[in-house]
């Protein structure tokens, strides 16, 4: 949303109109405003149904203060309403009003009647909204979210199942006498469905059977070896980034001590070190724009950028000068080969960004040069890729344009745009680099393919010029390209492991020479010296997360750097076995095991991933798994039916499978699991987190013989809720693609109802935990409590495990904790436990 800053008290001129026209004007205000006014309503106070009205729940929940938002009728007229003193955080308001249609105009932040800034609501159509008489109107939550200076967005969130709570607490007896009616964009029937299922249930006593499940402080009941397992499993990266720079004589190295993030720049001849940047908050992006400049990206919310110029003095530590950039921001490209300019992505207050060529050669960056009247990609909306040439012009983006995507690209004399491809939401590509010559640009694409594919495209015509390099069902992931953006390499999946096809002899055999030298590791060579004698090796497997070397081509010699974990002192990693079978149409699923060091048979994790459309698992490195495998239980993760790197038909295989043949698949890698290896058939659950928590409440529903409980976090519960209440409600080409995946809820409702857990919650008997985060954009916690609500009515609530701090997934480390402490006790219970591996001291683990 576009945001403006007010620039003070409005100035009042006296209005001398004649005294009959305005005795007459008035009397027909006062007429009108009796009839159209808006009124109120009191929390516990009592309010009838009256002709032509009807009541709206306004709730608004705001990251920063909120002096005001404004309701307009759509027509007009009167009967608006200025709500005032909202604040910051949820608040909820309840008033009476005419009949008709109406929408959310305008947020005023700031404080109590002296407002900063405002947000514009009144483009956006899907926040328009209809009052019916006799009914308690409402659109849902608006959330209200800074994600800048001066810059602000709202998402609609659908909280039917809070609201019905709320109004029972704060307007005893309102429900009763005033249905709640869902007024969004897109249907949703929870409401009515939680009413008849209620019948003459209380809600106020299915709220507190639902909380009464609440898991407190788990992390003190669970056995003592699980939080020391997890503080060492899950712990942060010690080391996240490091870059080797073009000359091959510095490393840039991104740290984190004591919960600082840091950057430390390295001469790799002295090893000697100055450190650059400490702060608070991670480092997201790190580059060399030359051998002595170096590009940080830091991401404290608003994403602050420096430029690191360095001063190298014989025998000394590197000196050092850091240039701050006065907006948030993204590096895009480097421009020639000294490092003095960049082209540098700045977001505006329009929610697209604007491209900047920004020089670094001066002792401050200045702000002029991020005048509006300078940017680079004039007569661009919503572009999402961008190329640019050597001298930092942009020459192709992709872009967002009434529902498709388009390529675009400048090859004319007069610097003017043209589209030359338009292609789906459901085709893939993305762009790499501009290829020698400058007429033609290097991508990955699936368009008319059958797997993701190197390409070389013509900027003239949009069409495939050359096809670089092809794998028959296999996806390409990442291309390696020279400083002069000619491919050496690609990196692609396969059979969980990377992998990298090279175009030359010689980068084959220095891959080559690095795999001897690290057998059984994926290697990712991630930066070569200008002369080729320095390469940065990562290497990386299920039982490390990666470790960092620097090869010396002159000597034949690796050199061990740094590794992103400490070594474990507790857990015991163990390493998966790959599985291959056909689901019962003959797909081809491929599935991976991990086995306990114990002898089995073994109970059984069986964990679905999430996504899950283009989402895979693989052989690399997961804390959970090992987990799991370290606390005695066997893993099972299986790439079913639309996980991504296997191919364009394999993935869209995955569309219209919710709760169905994905979970089908699920099964059928059970089976093949159970008939290859020591695990026990009766003693099998499921975990999985996002789609993977979904798969989990399926397999609960659907196969009640097969599994004994679940574990659910971030799940979806409900598949017409994320179409009004998730963080890409708001984009059309979202919707439309979620449409072909699950069905349209505006025309397929009982259709995606019948795979949507809410709706059959009378099939969950096995023991449940659910956990969520309470500030999860994608799949709200409004999921979690419809659910919740309705297995307590049924009198089987699911353990409950809130994160009031957590948003789609657990970040912090103490809330792992938790959450692995109440899984870990959990599935004790429910599968009697596995054999904990013995430490690597030799001892085992307390029972």
């Amino acid at each position: 949303m576009r945001s403006r800053r007010l620039g003070g008290r409005m100035r009042g001129y006296p209005i001398r109109p004649l005294r009959g026209l305005w005795l007459l004007a008035a009397a027909v205000l006062i007429v009108l405003s009796a009839s159209a006014s808006a009124r109120e309503i009191d929390p516990g106070e009592t309010i009838e149904p009256r002709e032509g009205r009807g009541l709206v729940a306004i709730a608004l929940d705001a990251a920063v203060p909120v002096s005001s938002l404004k309701i307009d009728r759509k027509d007009g007229g009167f009967g608006g309403q200025r709500l005032l003193r909202l604040g910051h955080g949820r608040s909820l308001r309840l008033l009476e009003l005419p009949a008709g249609e109406y929408r959310f105009s305008r947020i005023e932040i700031g404080f109590d009647n002296q407002p900063y800034w405002y947000v514009n609501l009144r483009k956006d159509g899907r926040l328009d909204f209809k009052v019916e008489p006799g009914v308690v109107s409402y659109a849902g939550d608006l959330d209200l979210i800074a994600s800048g200076y001066g810059v602000f967005h709202t998402i609609q969130r659908d909280r039917l199942a809070q609201l019905a709570i709320d109004l029972d607490t704060h307007y005893p007896g309102l429900r009763e006498r005033w249905p709640v009616r869902w007024q969004g964009a897109s249907p949703d029937r929870f409401g009515e469905f939680l009413t008849r299922e209620l019948a003459a249930t209380p809600l106020a006593d299915v709220v507190k059977a639902a909380d009464a499940a609440t898991l407190a402080e788990p992390e003190k009941q669970a056995d003592a070896q699980v939080p020391v397992l997890v503080r060492e499993l899950f712990a942060d990266w010690q080391v996240s980034m490091v870059r080797l720079n073009p000359a091959g004589d510095m490393l840039a190295i991104t740290e984190q001590k004591d919960g600082r993030h840091t950057i430390s720049v390295l001469d790799v001849a002295t090893l000697q070190a100055s450190l650059v940047y400490s702060g608070d908050y991670p480092v997201y992006q790190m580059s060399w724009a030359a051998d002595r400049t170096l590009l940080i990206g830091v991401d404290n919310r608003g994403r602050t950028s420096y430029a690191v110029r360095l001063r190298v003095a014989a025998g000394r530590a590197p000196a050092f000068d850091l240039l701050t950039f006065p907006y948030a921001g993204w590096f895009v490209s480097t421009i020639g080969e000294d490092g003095d300019h960049v082209v540098f992505a700045r977001p505006e207050s329009d929610g697209g960004a604007g491209l900047y060529r920004v020089a670094l050669d001066g002792k401050r960056i200045e702000r002029s040069q991020f005048d509006r009247s300078r940017r680079l990609d004039k007569g661009l909306e919503g572009w999402s890729d961008v190329v640019t040439d050597r001298a930092g012009v942009p020459r192709a983006v992709v872009a967002s344009e009434e529902g498709e995507y388009v390529l675009k690209t400048q090859t004319r004399a007069d610097g003017s745009w043209q589209v030359v491809r338009r292609f789906s939401t459901e085709d893939r590509f993305h762009l790499l680099e501009l290829a020698p010559g400058g007429n033609s640009v290097y991508a990955t694409t699936d368009i008319e393919r059958a797997q993701t594919e190197l390409v070389r495209v013509d900027l003239a015509d949009g069409k495939i010029a050359e096809t670089v390099l092809a794998l028959p069902g296999i996806d390409i992931l990442e291309v390696l390209t020279t400083p002069a953006g000619v491919p050496v390499g690609a990196g692609y999946l396969q059979d969980g492991r990377h992998q990298i096809h090279y175009f030359d002899s010689a980068n084959a055999a220095l891959h080559a020479a690095l795999a001897r030298a690290l057998p059984d590791r994926s290697i990712a060579v991630y930066e070569t010296s200008r002369s080729g004698t320095r390469a940065l090796v990562l290497a990386s497997d299920e039982t490390d997360p990666g470790t960092y070397y620097l090869y010396d081509a002159e000597h034949n010699r690796i050199e061990q750097l740094l590794s992103r974990l400490p070594t474990f002192e507790r857990a015991r990693p163990t390493r998966s076995s790959l599985l291959r079978l056909e689901a019962s149409d003959g797909t081809p699923i491929e599935a991976y095991l991990a086995l306990p060091e114990s002898k089995g048979p073994h109970p059984l994790i069986v964990m679905p991933h999430g996504g899950p459309i283009g989402v895979r698992d693989t052989l690399h490195y997961d804390p959970e798994v090992q987990l799991m495998a370290n606390r005695g239980y066997a893993v099972l993760r299986v790439n079913f039916r639309g996980s991504g790197g296997f191919g364009r038909q394999f993935e869209q295989a995955g569309y219209g499978a919710f709760g169905t043949r994905i979970e089908d698949d699920v099964l059928a890698a059970v089976d093949k699991a159970l008939g290859a290896y020591p695990l026990d058939p009766k003693r099998i659950a499921l975990r999985g987190a996002s789609y993977g928590g979904y798969s989990t409440l399926m397999g609960l529903i659907r196969f009640p013989d097969r599994y004994r409980c679940g574990v659910a976090t971030a799940a979806v519960t409900d598949w017409v809720l994320p179409f009004s209440s998730s963080d890409w409600a708001a984009s059309p080409v979202a919707r439309d693609l979620m449409k072909k995946r699950v069905g349209d809820p505006a025309t397929q409702v009982e259709a995606v109802e019948a795979i949507s857990p809410v709706y059959r919650y009378r099939q969950i008997d096995k023991p449940l935990l659910l956990a969520h985060g309470a500030r999860d954009r994608r799949v709200t916690i409004e999921h979690a409590l419809r659910l919740r609500l309705l297995l307590a009515k049924a009198g089987k609530p699911a353990q409950w495990l809130p994160f009031e701090k957590e948003g789609h997934g657990i970040a912090e480390l103490d809330n792992r904790v938790r959450l692995e402490s109440a899984v870990d006790s959990f599935l004790s219970g429910c599968l009697g436990g596995g054999a904990p591996a013995a430490a690597k001291g030799g001892a085992t683990a307390a029972p």
